[in-house]
Parts: structure tokens; C-alpha cells; sequence
């Protein structure tokens, strides 16, 4: 029996709107698609079954390792009618994936396999165990080099990325510039008087300290996204492309993280 499958995958379970509605709304369009090609007027019987999948990553701890079908059901509400001919034809599938990677005995096998596809904490190497030995799956290297391309370019795992290396960078830019700002600050403020230049050097180090903070903790933020960014991909090429970064600072973080890199 022939159907007409349309996956999705969605960042955010929440983007605004019912993914279900949307769901629906796509494959309403999907079966009206099919006129003059799958079907022809008064021939609906030919019209064939629809499903909209939808892979949601970073969903809630409610909706994580579940799937979760839609569909058209009958309801006789006087009587019994019997068979009427088809109407079960569309059909909207949610696959929630939690945050963290669900775990041998979390969810499905289904949920452990996809999780580990889109994870951004695990390395190739390490999806590669994963896939070879939960699924039986061989990692030869075309099919570790399409994953390694499928998992790098996932906007959620670059929108993750991004957030975690900025965050991390800031932290500890920040705290490393204010320490620095508040000395310079209280040196410079002795030289002026005990009194008053504690104060007014508390005062210049707490500016100096934010200014320098954030300055440093921005380098640092976009030094971490490129090191996430090679630890799964070590192409400088793809990452000066993505990250929009100069060659000199993807090969500088290189040499710093020890990660042999290729064009």
C-alpha cells in the first residue's frame, strides 16, 4: 500500500503555535496535491494515505521520549452504520526528544537513535559506538562522514552551541575582568589617597572590570563555539563558513585545543 510520509524536524516544540495544527494543516495540503496526480475526480478512492512526522528536539520533561499519533477516527453517535468507505487518510506523528539523551531504557530505541543523531554533546567517535553497538549499524566512513555533515549543520545543535560557548566565555571573561579591573582600580586609587581612592578605585575597577569582562568574554565565547564546533568537525573550511570567523582564529584554537584539522 503506497503513502505519502512528509518528516520535519523542529527545534523548538513550542515555536509560537500548535505543531499538531501545523500538522494538520500539511497534510490537508498533501491530500488535495494528489488531485490529477495520485487520483482523478470522481475516483477518490485512489487518494492515498498521508503522514506529517515531526522530530522535536529539546522538548519538555512532559513531552521528552514520547510519540504521540493523530488521526481521523469514526464516531457513531445514532446507531450503527457499518462500513462507509475510507476516511482514516491523514495521520500527524510528534517525536518529542528530551534535552539530554535518553538513556538504553528511556522511551524507544527509536528515541535513543535520533537523540544520539542530533546530540551536540557527543562526538563523532562516540555516536559512532553508540549507532555500531545499540544498532547494529556499521560506521563506514561515507556513512560517519554524511553524519558527521547531518550533525553539524542541525540549527538546533549550532544554536545550542553557540549559546553554551557564549555563555561559558562571558562567565569567565567577566569574573577574570573585574578581578583585573578592581586591582588596577585600587592601585591607581592609593595613589591618590587612602580614603578616597579606595572608594573611587572600587569605583573604576567595578567599570574597567564590566568593560574588560565583556570584551574578554566575548573573544572567549567565540574561541569555545569554534573549539565545540572542530571537536565534531575538524574542517576549517566549513567551520570559517558557518561561524563566520577569520582561518587565522579557527587554526589559532586549533593549536590550542590540540585538534589536527583539514581543509
Amino acid at each position: 500500500m503506497k503513502m505519502i510520509l512528509d518528516v520535519e524536524a523542529q527545534k523548538n516544540f513550542y515555536p509560537g503555535y500548535p505543531i499538531v495544527t501545523r500538522g494538520v494543516f500539511y497534510t490537508s495540503r498533501m491530500i488535495s496535491a494528489q488531485l490529477d496526480t495520485e487520483f482523478k475526480i470522481p475516483n477518490y478512492d485512489d487518494i492515498k494515505k498521508v503522514y506529517s512526522i515531526w522530530i522535536c528536539m529539546n522538548s519538555s520533561e512532559r513531552v521528552g521520549n514520547t510519540i504521540t499519533e493523530f488521526g481521523m477516527n469514526k464516531r457513531e453517535i445514532v446507531g450503527k452504520s457499518g462500513d462507509l468507505g475510507r476516511y482514516d487518510l491523514l495521520g500527524v506523528i510528534i517525536v518529542g526528544l528530551p534535552k539530554e539523551l535518553a538513556g538504553e531504557n528511556d522511551g524507544s530505541k527509536l528515541h535513543r537513535l535520533l537523540g544520539t543523531l542530533f546530540s551536540s554533546r557527543l562526538s563523532a567517535k562516540e555516536k559512532g559506538k553508540i549507532l555500531s553497538e545499540e544498532f547494529n549499524i556499521p560506521m563506514e566512513p561515507d556513512l560517519e562522514r554524511r553524519i558527521n555533515i547531518m550533525c553539524n549543520l542541525s540549527e538546533a545543535i549550532v544554536d545550542e552551541a553557540i549559546e553554551r560557548g557564549w555563555k561559558q566565555g562571558l562567565e569567565k571573561g567577566i569574573e577574570q575582568g573585574i578581578e583585573q579591573g578592581i586591582e588596577q582600580g585600587i592601585e591607581k586609587g592609593i595613589e591618590k589617597g587612602i580614603e578616597q581612592g579606595l572608594e573611587k578605585g572600587l569605583e573604576q575597577g567595578m567599570e574597567k572590570g564590566l568593560e574588560k569582562g565583556l570584551e574578554k568574554g566575548l573573544e572567549q565565547g567565540m574561541e569555545q563555539l569554534i573549539a565545540n564546533f572542530l571537536h565534531n568537525d575538524n574542517h576549517i573550511n566549513l567551520a570559517v563558513k558557518m561561524l563566520g570567523v577569520p582561518e587565522k582564529m579557527v587554526l589559532s584554537v586549533a593549536l590550542r585545543e590540540g585538534i589536527k584539522v583539514v581543509s
